[in-house]
């Protein structure tokens, strides 16, 4: 076996500092749009929400036509620099004009997310070779980049908006993807030297069986991340409310008493999938110094469902004592994020991954288009769910997701063998 190589390629951290712009300007702009339609254009909550959680499920959906637009047409750089331009020109005329221009430029902003988001992961997955074990790192990189731009922004939003309020905001958001265009420009030739040639069939023959092969596994994990996201959505939903209405709002710690809010167990949130994304890529290459053996891909998508499921059968448990005077304890809480902190460590980056690993390289943006559009499914399955929240019992509420989370990992268990065996027929030269 050739020694795997320490080095990612150069467009590599391009990429990752492009993301982390980008979800900067996301999480400063729109993840917050949410009190931008409330305070300033007057928007009932509920109305706002519904805005809100339709259009992040269509940008998401949007991802499949945007995939093919990127395969056949733009070409992965193509797309990725030109759906970051055009959230540039969104979040400047947000800022110029946002009375006058909100809803096309939402629209606008929606549609250039999809395109950015799926040729970025495309170009990413393309770095790489199918059989380089450093795809998965990469993966992990570019989820770090994701959260660690999705921290900063809200942190930036609670400094910036009692200053400057929220045109700054938005011209904020303009200037971080200013940077990304000139970034994505300027590293352009990187981006295509370090890509990898497509294979041809001369090249690469793959029979009939072991396309269709691939194309089952694929689907299984979109199928399986239909799951993922709507589990994941109630820590910024269900578990908000939850935590506001049944939780105390104080964590003594080491002596300390810290606020323990909503927004403070968000931004934990972030944190700690930094944290365990470090100490995940660092486990992995300790490992793999020292047993020449990679960590089997389909027992840590198992796992990450058995993690999600643990995540909301403790929240079942102690949620029968949030009625009391004083609440439940925080820590409670605190256990059940770093819960579906690891389990987005283990899912998302992986699965991302594994559908670059599996995709025709014609195919590539629209199969991970079609992974964005099993979320979008996910995410308005979220939105339907939320609306037994106040129908159930909370207990029930959570057994339900634990039931999910749980049933998506046995799903994936009956099916390791055929999952791996799809993927080491992608390895094949």
């Amino acid at each position: 076996m050739p020694p795997v190589p320490v080095r990612h390629p150069s467009a590599l951290y391009l990429l990752l500092v492009v993301e982390v712009l980008e979800r900067f300007a996301f999480s400063a702009a729109l993840s917050l749009l949410v009190l931008y339609l409330t305070e300033q254009r007057g928007l009932a909550e509920d109305a706002a929400l519904l805005i809100c959680h339709v259009g992040l499920a269509a940008s998401y959906l949007a991802g499949w036509p945007c995939g093919w637009l990127a395969d056949r047409f733009l070409g992965h750089a193509g797309g990725t620099l030109l759906g970051a331009a055009l959230l540039l020109f969104g979040y400047g005329a947000l800022a110029l004009a946002p009375s006058v221009l909100l809803w096309p430029t939402l629209g606008l902003l929606l549609g250039a997310g999809a395109l950015f988001r799926t040729s970025l992961v495309a170009l990413l997955g393309r770095l790489y070779e199918e059989a380089d074990p450093r795809r998965l790192d990469g993966f992990a990189a570019l989820y770090f980049a994701v959260n660690l731009g999705y921290l900063a922004g809200p942190l930036y939003v609670d400094w910036a908006k009692p200053f400057w309020g929220w045109s700054w905001i938005f011209l904020s958001a303009g200037l971080a993807m200013f940077g990304a265009v000139l970034l994505l420009v300027m590293g352009w030739h990187a981006l295509h030297r370090s890509r990898r040639a497509d294979a041809t069939p001369s090249e690469h023959e793959t029979t009939l069986q072991t396309g269709r092969d691939r194309f089952k596994a694929l689907l299984l994990l979109c199928g399986a991340a239909v799951v993922f996201f709507l589990a994941s959505q109630q820590a910024n939903g269900t578990l908000l409310l939850f935590t506001e209405s049944h939780a105390r709002k104080q964590l003594t710690v080491i002596g300390h008493t810290l606020l323990v809010g909503p927004e403070r167990l968000v931004s934990f949130h972030c944190a700690a999938v930094l944290v365990l994304t470090l100490l995940g890529v660092g486990l992995k290459r300790w490992l793999r110094a020292r047993t020449s053996a990679q960590p089997s891909t389909s027992a840590a998508l198992v796992w990450g469902f058995v993690t999600m499921a643990a995540a909301f059968v403790l929240l079942s448990v102690v949620s029968p004592h949030g009625n009391a005077p004083d609440g439940i304890s925080p820590w409670w809480l605190v256990g059940s994020y770093l819960l579906l902190s690891l389990a987005e460590v283990l899912l998302a980056p992986l699965g991302m991954a594994l559908v670059t690993q599996l995709a025709p390289p014609q195919r590539l943006a629209m199969a991970t288009g079609l992974w964005f559009a099993s979320g979008a499914a996910g995410i308005a399955l979220a939105g339907g769910l939320g609306l037994l929240w106040s129908r159930w019992s909370i207990p029930r509420y959570f057994a339900l997701l634990a039931a999910l989370s749980l049933g998506a990992a046995v799903v994936l268990l009956t099916r390791v063998r055929s999952l791996e065996a799809a993927l080491r027929a992608s390895n094949k030269p």
